[in-house]
């Protein structure tokens, strides 16, 4: 997979535009209709191999297409200035992404360790897309398709090909803030999809029919188990279920004295919800963070990979 997004970075076409205007099946010109755009991309990918682990790093950029100054003010005389790009010039953020895999051979369940370096902008929800696109390209170009035996009205069997298009999931454990924090405790979960499409077919799905409606669920706590470590996992669990499937998260917190709280996790504000919801780590290097990097930071890299080989970090994912 990730040899998949390593051509494509050095290609310089992993890049996703957002609302592009031209999604067409050709890298370049799709690259060369959207500059436009907002775009989030893979700037750079390493691979370093070290006891029975792979570990892949990334540096994920993300381009804001409005912001064309940014500004900056004098210590001493208290006076502020913009300080504008060229015409082609644009504000943007990176953020280093780092991953653990075990080595061909091993037991491999598909389930990897990841670290994401916490920046605006840069969060799971666009990082998941980028690369479930970038796969999802290559897989459409490659011509990847598998084949099933299914049976027609008449129950004559025949074999269908259909497309293979590959999708890479970021999930997150509940983070230890959501419970037990200034005196609240939850009290129950809503997942909301506006536009919910529900498929009536026959087993076969050689006849279908969609139907579009807004589902809410409601789940109170008092469902899932007492115990807050369990809970976490319950919770965890239910969220990643309905995320996949479009559904936006509400989650109501009840104060121990009585009083009812609620937070939304509205998908503008998808890196403000990785921060309630992903445990959080600090790594501290001897240079000052940036907003922006070219290259992929050796100290950060290796900071954060430290992290993933800390079991103790992990225990809330099993």
């Amino acid at each position: 997979m990730f040899e998949i997004i390593k051509k494509r970075v050095t290609d310089g076409v992993c890049i996703e535009f957002f609302d592009a205007e031209n999604d067409d099946d050709d890298d370049k010109v799709r690259v060369a209709s959207n500059h436009n755009k907002n775009f989030i991309r893979a700037a750079r990918l390493e691979r370093f191999e070290e006891g029975s682990w792979i570990y892949v790093s990334l540096l994920i950029d993300y381009v804001d297409h409005e912001v064309k100054t940014f500004p900056v003010v004098d210590v001493v005389k208290y006076e502020g200035r913009d300080l504008t790009g060229s015409e082609n010039e644009r504000g943007s953020f990176s953020a280093h992404m780092v991953i653990r895999l075990p080595k061909e051979g091993l037991h491999d369940d598909g389930n990897y360790r990841c670290a994401i370096e916490s920046v605006a902008n840069v969060n799971r929800r666009n990082i998941e897309h980028l690369l479930s696109r970038q796969l999802r390209r290559n897989a459409k170009g490659s011509g990847w398709f598998f084949t099933v035996v299914v049976s027609d009205s008449s129950k004559k069997e025949k074999t269908k090909e259909y497309q293979y298009y590959p999708k890479l999931q970021l999930l997150a454990d509940v983070g230890r803030s959501l419970f037990g924090k200034e005196g609240k405790m939850l009290s129950h979960v809503v997942f909301t999809n506006r536009s919910e499409k529900q498929a009536i077919a026959q087993a076969t799905a050689v006849t279908h029919e969609d139907l579009y409606a807004t589902v809410e669920v409601k789940i109170a706590a008092k469902q899932g188990p007492e115990e807050p470590e369990q809970q976490k996992r319950w919770l965890q669990s239910l969220k990643d279920y309905y995320q996949m499937r479009g559904y936006e998260t509400k989650m109501y917190f009840r104060h121990l004295k009585g009083d009812q709280v609620s937070g939304a996790v509205h998908p503008a504000l998808a890196s403000a919800a990785d921060l309630l919801m992903c445990p959080r780590e600090s790594i501290f290097t001897a240079s000052e963070p940036r907003k922006w990097v070219g290259e992929i930071s050796a100290e950060t890299r290796d900071r954060m990979r430290e992290l993933l080989d800390r079991d103790e970090l992990w225990q809330l994912a099993k």
